[in-house]
């Protein structure tokens, strides 16, 4: 709802911005809303002009016009300004934040990344996670799917962990494989299944705000064999799977994903400009 710069904090080393742990969030209190376009993407309430909004905790609890005053509650003057839901990032590789302003004519995304992925420590993860969180915030999303597709240690992704709690957004984490890893070797399930129990688990410090998953390199990259494994340990846990598929060309049909039982509500495939009719009609059938 009309979201200004944000102040940034005074420059840190990336090595001090690493917590030991997950750090305290400010409270949810209430918030009320006031005055403002609203447009709710519901096909009931539909747009309501000069409409309150009482957000308590986090969650909305009431709608209208005139609504009554809240006791304690921060009080935002919505006017003149457009209130709608956040917007949904459904593909982000949060870690390549930082190597943004590293690109030139001739020196791009690939060149870039290869020169920075051995270098990249579980500090550097947390930055630039931080990084791309708050620009997200700044630029309306609140929710985003972080395809993390470069896995590298306990240590980084415990890092990103921390990230995505101390910045507060809804988020789905998607684990993956160290950059560069040769294609017959299965992502690090073990790892995986860790940081699915710790993080996620009964006591996930997370509020409900993150969910887990698997992102794999896809049947462009990986034997049929690895593919599947990986897969089936997803799809055995009920977890989201993201692969990409077909950005500048056509590398593999998902016709054979839906026959195997791979797509689903719970599959993103990504970048897949180039899908055929048989993909498409595979893809609206599940």
């Amino acid at each position: 709802f009309g979201l200004s710069a944000l102040a940034l904090p005074t420059p840190m080393r990336a090595q001090e911005q690493v917590p030991n742990g997950p750090t305290s969030l400010p409270g949810r209190g209430e918030i009320l809303i006031r005055n403002g376009s609203l447009v709710t993407v519901d096909p009931v309430l539909g747009n309501i002009e000069g409409a309150d909004i009482h957000v308590r905790d986090g969650e909305i609890v009431a709608i209208g016009r005139n609504l009554a005053e809240i006791s304690g509650a921060e009080v935002i003057d919505a006017s003149k300004m457009i209130v709608m839901p956040g917007m949904i990032d459904t593909h982000s590789h949060l870690w390549t934040s930082m190597m943004r302003n590293l690109m030139a004519a001739g020196f791009e995304y690939f060149a870039v990344k290869g020169r920075v992925v051995p270098h990249m420590t579980a500090a550097d993860f947390y930055a630039s996670d931080m990084l791309a969180m708050a620009e997200s915030v700044n630029a309306g999303i609140t929710t985003l799917h972080n395809y993390c597709h470069h896995t590298v240690s306990r240590e980084t992704v415990e890092a990103e962990m921390r990230a995505h709690h101390d910045s507060g957004m809804r988020a789905l984490y998607t684990f993956g494989h160290p950059d560069g890893l040769d294609r017959e070797r299965l992502i690090d399930l073990d790892l995986a299944d860790q940081v699915h129990s710790e993080w996620f688990g009964a006591d996930s410090p997370f509020d409900g705000r993150m969910s887990f998953g698997l992102n794999s390199r896809g049947l462009h990259v990986l034997p049929e064999n690895i593919f599947r494994q990986e897969l089936d340990w997803a799809f055995a846990r009920d977890l989201t799977v993201a692969m990409h598929a077909g950005q500048s060309r056509y590398n593999y049909s998902v016709v054979p994903l839906r026959e195997w039982g791979y797509l689903g509500p719970r599959t993103i495939v990504t970048h897949f400009v180039h899908a055929t009719p048989e993909d498409r009609a595979a893809m609206v059938e599940t």
